[in-house]
């Protein structure tokens, strides 16, 4: 795969490569619709280049993501799952995105 097709390029938010291969999005700091829109850009680049069982972990603190992922999951006939990470200063999630 070179590093055009590489779905981690896709987003302009950090992304980078678990170690068990999901692609994880920082999207921490970033309100509706950007966490979902770069979701999808990357999930679409997954798609594209023949992923096809593609995980997407997202980090988000913004309140209504949960609910956003979801319907867009939904929508689209793939899971998401989100974790409660934890409440600091806003409460943050690790929202998993996986084909169904």
């Amino acid at each position: 795969m070179t590093r055009a097709d590489d779905p981690c390029t896709a987003t302009r938010l950090p992304a980078r490569r678990s170690d068990d291969g999901a692609i994880v999005i920082d999207a921490r700091g970033t309100f509706c619709p950007v966490p979902i829109l770069e979701a999808a850009k990357v999930v679409a680049r997954c798609e594209a280049v023949g992923e096809e069982a593609w995980r997407v972990e997202v980090l988000a603190d913004d309140p209504d993501a949960p609910e956003d992922f979801a319907d867009w999951a939904a929508a689209r006939g793939a899971s998401a799952v989100a974790v409660e990470l934890g409440k600091t200063q806003r409460p943050a999630w690790r929202l998993t995105l996986t084909p169904r």
